[in-house]
């Protein structure tokens, strides 16, 4: 078997690289857990040089298993952050964390009944700590939910979400639709997002998630920091997303092998209307009248119709309720002499015409 060169990172007291030789025998799991920590710490200090973000993709394309072991060693670098700060004096121990203890003979005797007889009880009770909770929004409903890490869940219309609670992180996966999340990470609860095949880890963020149609995923960072990692993330290093970045993520397809993310700078009033929907309103900045109907059509059974394609292609700027279509018609019509709108009772219906 030939030899395979991988590049791992020494201790930061040195500033080099060393080399590491893998022949006949497999690498360790302390072994990567050891090198995926020594990258989560070098990327904590500092964003990677290109040569270095080569580097560690190339390392966690080699072996699979040092791909999950780098997310949980930046999991716990993001869990260190929320401890350091609490100050310097704060010691876990003190608010009620576990203390290990070496169990005795008779501790792990008592364990086997123990264990036994929490079965029993789980089994009765039908609890399960993994146990998924489903939260949906019908049309026009927005839902607020808090979570267990103390972050705020609130969902738009017609969205479903799946939660479950895995040891100290919560684990969000839209399903359908779009979120926004308050996160708010601790020294001992963390928050995870899914989303199309996207895994997203912030950093005490706020930010939006919306599933598209086509897999295609599109988030806006609100505050704080986010950690991207797209489809495929086996081989694809993971984003950091900033305060004030959007993000659109394309799913592999038969072209691309991989996903493909644009990141862009947002300004205020893009954020502000991308998350209009929070206060209960819809905006448009040079929208054509007709994706501002389809709009629409998610809040309200009123339907706007448009009988001309030429004025189905007009657009419109400006804040509407987003709970009344008609009003939004009126206000169309009214923007312009050539145009005018009718509203059909029992209100189904709000029709758009051009005046010949």
């Amino acid at each position: 078997m030939g030899l395979a060169e991988t590049r791992v990172p020494k201790p930061l007291r040195t500033g080099t690289w060393s080399k590491t030789l893998c022949m006949g025998n497999r690498e360790t799991s302390r072994e990567i857990d050891q090198a995926a920590a020594d990258w989560a710490a070098r990327l904590d200090r500092a964003d990677l040089a290109d040569e270095e973000s080569s580097a560690l993709a190339a390392w966690m394309a080699a072996d699979p298993r040092r791909r999950g072991a780098f997310l949980r060693a930046r999991a716990l670098a993001l869990h260190s952050e929320s401890a350091r700060a609490l100050g310097q004096n704060y010691r876990p121990a003190d608010f009620g964390g576990l203390v290990e203890a070496k169990p005795s003979r008779r501790m792990v005797l008592g364990w086997g009944s123990g264990i036994a007889a929490s079965l029993v009880v789980a089994t009765v009770v039908g609890l399960s700590l993994d146990a998924p909770e489903a939260y949906a929004t019908t049309r026009g409903e927005v839902m607020r939910r808090p979570l267990p890490d103390g972050s705020m869940l609130t969902l738009n219309t017609q969205t479903r979400v799946s939660v479950v609670k895995r040891g100290w992180r919560c684990e969000i996966e839209l399903l359908e639709g779009e979120i926004f999340l308050d996160s708010k990470s601790s020294p001992d609860q963390n928050v995870l997002v899914r989303a199309a095949g996207c895994e997203l880890n912030p950093r005490n963020a706020t930010f939006r998630v919306l599933a598209k149609a086509g897999g295609v995923t599109d988030i806006v960072i609100r505050s704080g920091q986010v950690d991207l990692a797209p489809p495929g993330r086996h081989t694809t290093l993971p984003v950091l997303l900033r305060a004030g970045t959007g993000a659109t993520i394309q799913p592999p397809d038969k072209k691309h092998r991989s996903a493909l993310i644009t990141v862009g700078q947002l300004s205020t009033d893009t954020i502000a209307r991308k998350m209009a929907w929070l206060e209960g309103n819809i905006a448009f900045e040079d929208t054509s009248l007709e994706e501002a109907a389809a709009a629409f059509s998610r809040y309200s059974d009123t339907l706007i119709a448009i009988d001309d394609p030429k004025l189905a292609r007009r657009k419109i700027t400006g804040l509407f309720a987003a709970n009344d279509p008609a009003a939004f018609a009126h206000a169309a019509a009214a923007s312009s002499s050539d145009v005018s709108s009718k509203a059909i009772l029992p209100s189904s219906q709000a029709i758009l015409r051009a005046i010949v």
